[in-house]
């Protein structure tokens, strides 16, 4: 109940001003407490109703233009807001500190709709120049920007050639450490990670970062933590859900993996590495069709990847679909000529996989030549009876 008593106590004293409001409802001070505690409780109509009645009393500028693109922002009107926003920027005498919070909005509203280019074609006149200070605001926002548009080195290396300046803000840092992250920079991506989350412990881009680089280094204990941290922050984090499902696939507890690969695709249908997660996992308890199912999502998002179709021959394999593995097979081989799984998956059909134990030996040998999901070897995901197989080899291939 702790967590609603803010919103509360906010809501309770809006209902006191309102009623003083209605006593004495020309009082400006009185109109702006009501629509700072409004806004404050995301109560935005009533905060708006508080505004415009100040604005009908001669109260005007940019302040009140501000609040009122501050309302459309806050309730996901974006293409209000950016509209409102632009006539802001291009109206004479706006202060510069003005201009440089509008031009934040202004970009943020364009990023929020999906429009990448129209809020880097913003912020990059704030943001490219070696000379310039952005604010704390704008550095974290053009990061963000950077790492969805999938600019990763340019994200490291923004960050990498400002790190010792003294405005650069450790949010930043930890915002740019996910870009590290999905550049294979697992050190750096550590390094920002930390430091962001000594200043800001609920900074979600270093949660992830620093829970992926512990999967990745296989401390599943730091991992669970860090990402359970990033679900609190941003319960439908699709990237968190994920890595959390690896996190349980490596410590075998299965049903927990699958749950939280189906979170995950809640918010990511269209991640591959989810959906083959989801696949392997079900192929380890043996759910075969679940895994087919998984594996068939994943082709149908990306037909050229050729690990997809080599689960998919496995699974395919297992259920005695021979005809339809031996074409997953020849699709995957097609794609990439080293496809482990597809390799199996023609084991399988061979008869040289019959047993328990055989499948799971064969399986090193084939998934330890091939890189995991989160670093190491597909032979880590494994079930933990394989590891006493390692070192003995498979003496009935």
């Amino acid at each position: 109940m702790a967590n609603h008593r803010p919103a509360a106590e906010a809501l309770a004293r809006l209902t006191r001003l309102e009623q003083y409001l209605r006593e004495d409802p020309n009082n400006l001070p009185l109109l702006e407490d009501a629509f700072n505690v409004a806004f404050a409780a995301g109560e935005w109509e009533r905060a708006r109703f508080h505004l415009r009645h100040a604005a009908a009393l001669g109260v005007t500028g940019h302040t009140v233009d501000f609040r009122e693109a501050h309302l459309d922002l806050a309730a996901h009107r974006w293409q209000q807001a950016r509209a409102r926003l632009e006539s802001m920027r291009a109206a004479p005498g706006l202060p510069v500190e003005a201009r440089d919070a509008v031009a934040h909005d202004l970009a943020y509203a364009a990023f929020r709709q999906g429009d990448l280019d129209g809020s880097h074609a913003v912020l990059a006149p704030l943001m490219e120049p070696v000379e310039a200070r952005p604010t704390p605001a704008q550095q974290i926002l053009w990061l963000r920007l950077l790492h969805h548009a999938g600019r990763l080195e340019d994200a490291v290396e923004w960050v990498r050639s400002r790190i010792s300046s003294d405005w650069l803000v450790a949010d930043a840092s930890g915002v740019a450490s996910l870009a590290a992250l999905d550049l294979g920079q697992l050190d750096v991506a550590q390094a920002w990670a930390t430091a962001a989350l000594r200043e800001n412990s609920q900074l979600l881009e270093a949660l992830v970062a620093l829970g992926t680089v512990a999967l990745a280094r296989r401390n599943p204990t730091q991992a669970r933590a860090a990402l359970r941290g990033a679900l609190e922050v941003h319960p439908r984090d699709g990237r968190a859900w994920s890595a959390l499902g690896f996190v349980d696939l490596l410590e075998q507890q299965l049903d927990a993996a699958i749950y939280d690969f189906h979170q995950a695709v809640q918010s990511m249908p269209d991640h591959i590495g989810t959906w083959n997660g989801m696949g392997w996992t079900n192929i380890v308890r043996r759910d075969m069709e679940a895994a087919a199912q998984a594996f068939e999502r994943a082709i149908a998002l990306d037909r050229n990847f050729g690990e997809s179709h080599g689960g998919l021959a496995v699974a395919y394999a297992f259920l005695g679909r021979r005809e339809e593995a031996e074409q997953a097979i020849e699709r995957a081989n097609g794609l990439d000529r080293t496809n482990l799984a597809s390799q199996y998956a023609s084991a399988v059909l061979g008869g040289d996989a019959r047993d328990v134990q055989t499948i799971q030996r064969l399986a090193v040998r084939l998934l330890s030549r091939r890189a995991g999901p989160a670093g190491g070897t597909m032979a880590d995901w494994l079930p933990p009876v394989v590891e006493a197989t390692r070192e003995a080899g498979d003496t009935g291939q």
